[in-house]
C-alpha cells in the first residue's frame, strides 16, 4: 500500500470509533427514556434492527414518542455509516503486510487486524513486544526515585482505538485457547477481572509482535493451538 493510502487508512478507525461512541450515547438515552416509561431494555441490544423496531412499537407517552423516533433515526444513520467504514477498512486492510498472518490468529478478525496494522505501522519501529504494548497503552507507568522503581497505573497516552481492539480480541481468543483461558482465570483470581483483561491483552500483543516480526502463523504457537503444531517448533 502506498504511504499516502496508509496514512488515510490510519484515520478511518478513529472516525469509526467516534461514530460508535456517538451511537452508544444515543442508545443510553433511549435506554433511560424507556426506563422512565417502565419498559426494560438492554442497552447493548439497541443497535439491532429488531430492538429498534420494538422501541418504535412500544406504547409510550406522547412526549416520549417523538424523541424516541428521532433517536432511532440517528442510530440507524450512524449504524449505516459505521458499516460503510467497516467495509472499506476490510477491503483496504487486506493489502497491508501481515494482514493474512494476523487474521489466522484466533480472536483477530479482518476488521481488527486492519485496525491493529494501521496503528502499529512497520513492526521494525518497535524494539520488542514491551515497546509495542506501551504504545498500545498496556504497560504501567514506571515511577523512579533515588532508591526505588515502582509501577503505577496503566499509561493511557498511546493509541486508544487499537488498545480497545486488542483487549476485545484477547477476550475472544481465550474462548478458543485453553492456554490463554487458564492464564486469564489465574490472573483474575489473584487481581480481578480488569487487570486480567489487560494482562491477557499484553499476552496477545506478544503473539502479534512475534507474528509480524517473524511472519509466523498460528501453528508456531503450540500451547495456544494444541493439536495443530508445526513440526520443529516448541515455543512457550
Amino acid at each position: 500500500m502506498e504511504p499516502k493510502q496508509h496514512r488515510a487508512l490510519m484515520h478511518m478507525p478513529e472516525t469509526r470509533d467516534l461514530l460508535a461512541k456517538q451511537r452508544s450515547a444515543l442508545e443510553g438515552k433511549i435506554n433511560n427514556l424507556m426506563a422512565m416509561q417502565e419498559i426494560e431494555m438492554k442497552q447493548e441490544s439497541l443497535s439491532s434492527k429488531i430492538a429498534l423496531e420494538r422501541v418504535l412499537a412500544s406504547a409510550v407517552s406522547p412526549m416520549a414518542g417523538p424523541e424516541l423516533r428521532v433517536l432511532v433515526r440517528q442510530i440507524r444513520s450512524l449504524s449505516e455509516s459505521i458499516a460503510e467504514l467497516d467495509e472499506q477498512l476490510k477491503e483496504e486492510g487486506q493489502h497491508l503486510p501481515g494482514h493474512e498472518n494476523l487474521t489466522r490468529i484466533e480472536g483477530i478478525g479482518t476488521l481488527t487486524a486492519t485496525i491493529l496494522l494501521t496503528a502499529i505501522g512497520p513492526i521494525s519501529d518497535f524494539a520488542d513486544e514491551n515497546k509495542l504494548a506501551a504504545y498500545l497503552e498496556l504497560m504501567p507507568k514506571v515511577e523512579n526515585s533515588n532508591e526505588a522503581e515502582r509501577s503505577g497505573r496503566i499509561n493511557k497516552q498511546g493509541n486508544k482505538v487499537a488498545r480497545t481492539a486488542v483487549v476485545q480480541c484477547g477476550l475472544v481468543a481465550k474462548r478458543s485457547s485453553p492456554y490463554l483461558n487458564r492464564f486469564y482465570e489465574r490472573i483474575k483470581q489473584r487481581r480481578g477481572g480488569g487487570k486480567a483483561k489487560i494482562a491477557l491483552a499484553r499476552k496477545l500483543v506478544k503473539i502479534v509482535y512475534d507474528t509480524l516480526k517473524n511472519r509466523w502463523v498460528p501453528q508456531d504457537f503450540p500451547h495456544l493451538y494444541p493439536g495443530r503444531l508445526k513440526p520443529g517448533y516448541n515455543r512457550f
